[in-house]
Formats: structure tokens, C-alpha cells, sequence
């Protein structure tokens, strides 16, 4: 029987290798466990949207958290209409619009900007008391927008 004599050098890269090979996979599976929620509601979301919406292709994903957590999905009709379906996480209640009723996200940013917002890290839409709304987030300022006139909330 023949045996391998590795220099200290090559045990310590082999060694190396495997810890980071070993880090990898466990970051690997953490992020993939961690997005698995965001990946059920996006599915749950598609069907939700199939069956009560015309939308045929489907885009962006967001949660709005306000007093309730809403999914909200983005796409298009067979006629090319873009829409945004919000489904209530915890009251399965569905709402469809289509993003010309109302102003976009960037005319949000906008109302928020007058109102005050520094810069825009991020625009949420989802429902609040029945009224579909913009979410600006600025800092740690969180400016909501109705969606159909335009008009600051809060």
C-alpha cells in the first residue's frame, strides 16, 4: 500500500480550500432558506393574479408593510395594459388596478420629494385602509402617496 506524504504547505491549501468551500455552501443554503417566503408569496401572488386579473406576463414583486402586509405584483394584460394586483397576506383580499388609474411611481417620488424626502430609497405600492397607495421610503421617513390622485397621506 502506497502512501502520500503532503507537504505542510499543500495540507494547509487543501484545508483552506475545503473551510471555504464548506462557508460557500452554507451561505448558499442561508440565503436560499432565507428568500423561500418571498418566493412562496410571489407564486401564491401568480395565481392569485390568474385568477382574478387578465394579466398574462408578470413582473416585479413587492411586500407592503403598512397596518397589513399586502403582495403586490406588476405585468401586463394580452392587450399590453399594465396592471399591479395586491393581494392582503392576511385577508386574502384582492385588489386590481391598472397603473394608468393612477400616478406612477416616479410622479410619487415626486410628491414626496415636495413633501420634504431628501432622497428615495425605495417605492412600495400597496393598500392602506382600501386606498391603493405609493410607499416612498426616504431615510427613515416613510411618505405614503394615494395612488389615484396624487394626493400625501401621511
Amino acid at each position: 500500500m502506497k502512501r502520500f506524504n503532503l507537504s505542510t504547505k499543500m495540507q494547509v491549501l487543501i484545508g483552506t480550500g475545503l473551510i471555504l468551500l464548506v462557508l460557500l455552501i452554507s451561505t448558499l443554503t442561508i440565503t436560499y432558506v432565507a428568500s423561500l417566503p418571498r418566493i412562496q408569496a410571489r407564486q401564491e401572488a401568480i395565481q392569485v393574479a390568474k385568477n382574478y386579473s387578465d394579466m398574462d406576463k408578470f413582473g416585479d414583486f413587492q411586500i407592503y408593510t403598512g397596518d397589513m402586509t399586502y403582495y403586490s405584483l406588476f405585468g401586463t394584460d394580452k392587450d399590453g395594459n399594465e396592471m399591479v394586483v395586491a393581494v392582503g397576506a392576511d385577508n386574502s383580499q384582492v385588489y386590481v388596478y391598472k397603473l394608468s388609474d393612477g400616478i406612477s411611481s416616479q410622479k410619487a417620488e415626486e410628491v414626496a420629494k415636495n413633501s420634504g424626502a431628501k432622497s428615495v430609497d425605495k417605492v412600495t405600492f400597496g393598500i392602506k385602509d382600501s386606498t391603493p397607495v405609493w410607499e416612498v421610503k426616504s431615510g427613515t421617513t416613510y411618505y405614503t402617496i394615494n395612488f389615484q390622485t396624487g394626493d400625501l397621506i401621511s
